[in-house]
C-alpha cells in the first residue's frame, strides 16, 4: 500500500472483531513507530502493550471509576490561559458535529448509545490497548516526538488490515491505569491507542470524519 493511499484510508475504528493480534505483527508496528523523528533522536517515549486477561482487568477498572464518578487524575494539561476565543470555538464545534454524527449512526441502527459513550474507557473492545508515556522529569516538547511515533504506528497499522483508535478520554483515571499495569510514578501517560481488526459489519465504522478546508489552517507566505 502506498504511502499516501494508507493516510487517506486511515480513520478513527469504534468496534473490532475479537480476533487476537500476533506478537509479530505487534513487533512490527512497534518498529514503524520508533523509527518516527524524535527531538534530537531523544526516543523518549515508553510502550505498554496490553492484551488478553490484563487487557480485561484495565477494561474492569476505567469502566469501574466511571461508574463511580472517581476525581480524575489526568497527567496532562488539557487547555492553557489566554489565546483566541475563536479557536476554542472552533475546536468545540468539530467535537459537538462528530459526537452527533456517530449518536445519529446509533439511533439510525437502533443501538445504546453507550456503544459511544463507554467506549473510550474500553477501548471499543479491541484486543489491545497500548499506552505511551514519558519519563515525569521531560518537558512539554516532547509530546511532539511521540506523537510522530504514534502516527507510524497507526499508518503501519493500517498496511496491515488494523484498525486504531486514538484515545485520551481514558487517562481521565490515569492513577488507576498507572497503578493497574504497574507503570512506575516516575512516569506519565501521555496518549494511548486500541488496535485490532476492525469489524467491518458494525454501523459505527462507517463513519469517517471529515476535514475542513485547507484555507481553515493554511497561510501562504512568500510561496508563488
Amino acid at each position: 500500500m502506498e504511502l499516501l493511499e494508507a493516510i487517506k484510508k486511515r480513520k478513527s475504528i469504534r468496534a473490532y472483531l475479537p480476533d487476537s493480534v500476533s506478537q509479530e505483527t505487534l513487533r512490527e508496528l512497534l518498529r514503524a513507530a520508533v523509527l518516527a523523528p524524535s527531538g534530537s533522536n531523544s526516543q523518549p517515549y515508553k510502550f505498554y502493550v496490553v492484551a488478553g486477561q490484563r487487557k480485561k482487568q484495565v477494561d474492569a477498572v476505567l469502566l469501574n471509576c466511571l461508574d463511580e464518578s472517581r476525581t480524575t487524575s489526568n497527567e496532562l494539561h488539557m487547555q492553557r490561559e489566554g489565546g483566541d476565543e475563536k479557536a476554542q470555538e472552533r475546536i468545540s464545534a468539530r467535537r459537538t458535529e462528530l459526537t452527533r454524527a456517530i449518536m445519529g449512526i446509533l439511533n439510525e441502527n437502533d443501538l445504546p448509545l453507550e456503544l459511544f459513550a463507554r467506549g473510550s474507557f474500553h477501548y471499543f473492545g479491541a484486543p489491545v490497548a497500548i499506552f505511551v508515556t514519558m519519563d515525569q522529569s521531560l518537558g512539554e516538547n516532547y509530546i511532539l516526538s511521540i506523537g510522530a511515533a504514534i502516527e507510524n504506528l497507526i499508518l503501519a497499522a493500517v498496511e496491515k488490515g488494523l484498525g486504531t483508535c486514538w484515545i485520551g478520554m481514558s487517562l481521565m483515571y490515569s492513577k488507576e491505569i498507572k497503578e493497574t499495569l504497574g507503570i512506575p510514578a516516575t512516569e506519565r501517560i501521555i496518549t494511548s491507542l486500541a488496535l485490532g481488526y476492525p469489524d467491518g459489519n458494525a454501523p459505527i465504522n462507517s463513519f469517517k470524519a471529515s476535514r475542513d478546508p485547507l484555507e481553515t489552517f493554511v497561510q501562504w507566505i512568500g510561496c508563488d
